[in-house]
This record gives C-alpha cells, structure tokens and sequence, in this order.
C-alpha cells in the first residue's frame, strides 16, 4: 500500500515564560468550589507538521523511534469493549500473547488501566462537553513519568510484589487499536524519539485528580520533529509504543537542562503522541480507539 502522508497541526505546549517558575499543570476534577480557581496553566502552541504514513515504509522499532506497527486481530467484537471485565479478561489475555510472543525481551506483563475512546459528533467544535467516553487527546504527551508509573505500581502490588519489582526493569507500553475501520478520523501521531531532543523539547505536567496527583510529560515545538501514523488503520493494524521505563534505562548522554521542569535522565526510546484532525476525516465517520496500558517486565540481561 502506497504511503499516504499528510500536514496536519499539532498542539504543542507552547515555550512560555511562565514555565521558567511554574510547572505546567491540568486539573482533572470540578473546581467550581473554589473562587478564582484555574483547571490548567497550559499555554498551548498548534504547529503545522508533516505527518508521515507508516504504510510503505520500513516499520519502526520499538527501541529505536519509541514505537511500531503489528498485525494482530481480535476475537472481540467493538461492542465487546464496553465491557471493562472482558477488556481486563479476555482482551488483556490477547495482549499479553501478542507482547511476549514479539518482544523476546520480556519475561512477562501486568495490566495497569485501559481508556475507550468514542469520538462525540461535538468534537472539537464543543471540546469540554460532558461525554459518556473519553475523547482524543490532540495535546502531544507521554501518558506517565516513570515516577508517576512506579506509584501505580506500588498501589497496583501488595508489599512483597512490588519489593520484587524494584529488582526489575521494566518499560510501560500502549497497545492501541481502533474498534472499526478503515479509520482516518482523528488518528494517533506519534514522534519518532530520534527526532526529539531530550533536553530542550520535553517538560514535566502534574495531572490532579480528586485523590491524587500523577505526572506526565508534555512537548514543546521543535521544527525537526518526525511524526508519523497509520492510514486508513483498521482493527487488526495494532501500534504498540512506549511511555515510559524504569530509571535504569536511560539514554546515556543528553544535553543541560533549560530549567527545573526539564529533567532528560528519564527518557529511553519514548513515543510522543497526539490525536490529530487529518484531511482525510469524514464527517460521517467517528473514531473508536481502545488503548491499553502495561508494565512489561524484562528478562534479566535484557
């Protein structure tokens, strides 16, 4: 299949001066109780960028740009994944297969959540609307710090399970999947890690929530970023793509830090990613998207 690139914009955190003393924040939960509150200092900064087609192209390497393309069907059928107990069941038993048997490197997977994504027919135009599900996330992002990955792993563990996994190396993936296709509605970009400077580009973001504060990374605009995604995806078109990995893997040498909020030392082959609206979306289509996070822990050596 012939490769079908495109322009798109992509939504960066923009480079503002604010973030030299303030740490970028987005609160989940409802404010409205508390006078003169703000829900996010985010500050955003929508790029124009070539958004290159995996299709017709040498697939990526999990390990090189952060992320890649298998094929893997289901047995499920899209109603099947409204059903949080078959996505963490039967759907999980499908992942965790298709995880060990590519990537040789694992010894074995641990579910941490899973997020279905139901495009609203008011989005974006309405984007803050209440919705049923979740929609796409157009901000370009990594889901979790590996400080904020290890927290779910100590609450996910009882004590002794997760003593023992302070021993391992680990990595926390995505495997992401459309319910129906061909879809171009809103599709997933993801950066090509080797395109990112590590020490310039990202920047730490608190994400509250009503009983906790996670952390994530957010991205600012860099000219030479390469993003790239799946035309006319269909089910069985799986993209797998890490967020992060445990603080032993670390890209060896990076660059000095613009300020507190940049801190490189996390960072292996890690995929950045956004939802975009892609030319080729057509109104009568809305995207249906099940992601699924694990803890995929490696075998000692690897």
């Amino acid at each position: 299949m012939a490769a079908i690139d495109v322009r798109a914009s992509i939504t960066y955190l923009a480079h503002h001066e604010s973030y030299q003393t303030e740490k970028p924040f987005n609160i989940t939960c409802s404010i409205d109780h508390i006078p003169e509150a703000k829900s996010t200092n985010h500050v955003f900064d929508r790029r124009e960028m070539l958004v290159q087609d995996v299709r017709g192209r040498p697939t990526p390497d999990l390990d090189q740009a952060g992320f890649t393309l298998l094929n893997a069907p289901t047995a499920l059928q899209p109603v099947d994944f409204d059903s949080p107990d078959l996505v963490q069941t039967r759907y999980f038993r499908e992942i965790e297969k298709l995880i060990l048997d590519t990537f040789p490197q694992y010894s074995s997977i641990m579910y941490l959540d899973h997020e279905l994504r139901k495009r609203d027919v008011a989005f974006p135009e309405q984007d803050g609307k209440v919705t049923r599900f979740a929609q796409p996330l157009p901000l370009a992002h990594l889901d979790l710090t590996p400080k904020a990955c290890r927290e779910r792993l100590r609450g996910a563990l009882d004590d002794e399970s997760y003593r023992l996994s302070e021993e391992q190396a680990w990595d926390q993936l995505n495997i992401w999947r459309v319910l129906r296709g061909p879809n171009n509605d809103w599709p997933l970009a993801l950066c090509d890690f080797r395109s990112v400077e590590p020490g310039r580009d990202p920047i730490l973001n608190d994400v509250i929530y009503a009983h906790e504060v996670s952390e994530s990374y957010l991205l600012h605009p860099n000219e030479k970023h390469e993003w790239h995604y799946v035309s006319d995806q269909e089910v069985e078109d799986v993209v797998v793509f890490r967020n992060t990995a445990s603080e032993g893997r670390k890209v060896p040498s990076m660059p000095s830090l613009q300020n507190a909020f940049q801190t490189p030392a996390d960072f292996v082959a890690d995929a950045w990613h956004a939802a975009f609206r892609s030319p080729r979306t057509q109104p009568t289509t809305a995207r249906e998207s099940i992601e699924v996070k694990v803890v995929a822990f490696l075998k000692t050596g690897s």
